[in-house]
């Protein structure tokens, strides 16, 4: 794909071309689990359910500007982490995140951060959950490429929520416990931390802003 019809859609060559995914961890719980729990899935599962929590309760927070949370990170992969050209390196995203954090009011930096955590999980995981081709349909289509994406991601997302909702039933209050044993159930298709944090900004964001497909 040339680097023209790439920065005509307003999004990286590296976005486009199904990289290798690099769990990231502005959290330090994330940060422990992500490597063990997808080799492992009963590594440090307390630990793991109470990420998941604080997680879905960060991401609820946001309320209207998760959205808002999630077009700023784009926006630094692309102009501070120079995602124009390759692949932004972990280090400068969780920079990235955290000037965001910081920036804002102490008392929610801690909730910040781990919605920031999910969302930049999130970020370097689009390329496996949408696959190329219909990266390049979106890209092709003219228009708003982020917004295009970010319809089609709610409705993967969607249907991992739907599928885990099927396979893991179960009352509100054990839902960490349910994203936990779907997303290690899932196996070698998708990484545990990819699983979870895809589950969690759907189930988090989409039932308070009403914008689910």
């Amino acid at each position: 794909m040339s680097r023209d019809r790439t920065r005509r859609g307003g999004d990286a060559p590296w976005m486009l071309r199904a990289p290798e995914v690099v769990a990231i961890a502005v959290a330090a719980a994330l940060a422990a689990l992500a490597a063990p729990a997808a080799a492992d899935p009963s590594y440090a599962r307390p630990a793991r359910l109470a990420y998941l929590a604080g997680a879905l309760r960060a991401v609820r927070e946001l309320g209207a500007e998760r959205d808002a949370l999630d077009d700023a990170l784009h926006t630094d992969a692309r102009r501070r982490c120079r995602a124009d050209a390759t692949q932004p390196s972990v280090g400068c995203l969780i920079d990235a995140a955290r000037a965001r954090c910081d920036a804002g009011s102490p008392a929610r930096r801690p909730d910040c951060h781990l919605a920031a955590d999910v969302a930049l999980t999130n970020l370097l995981s689009e390329s496996e959950l949408v696959e190329e081709a219909t990266r390049v349909r979106l890209l092709d289509a003219g228009g708003d490429y982020r917004a295009a994406m970010r319809v089609e991601l709610a409705r993967r997302r969607a249907a991992l929520a739907a599928d885990m909702a099927l396979t893991q039933p179960g009352a509100d209050a054990e839902l960490p416990a349910r994203i936990d044993r779907y997303c290690a159930a899932r196996g070698r298709d998708l990484a545990w931390q990819r699983c979870a944090a895809a589950i969690v900004w759907y189930i988090a964001g989409y039932p308070r802003t009403g914008d689910a497909p």
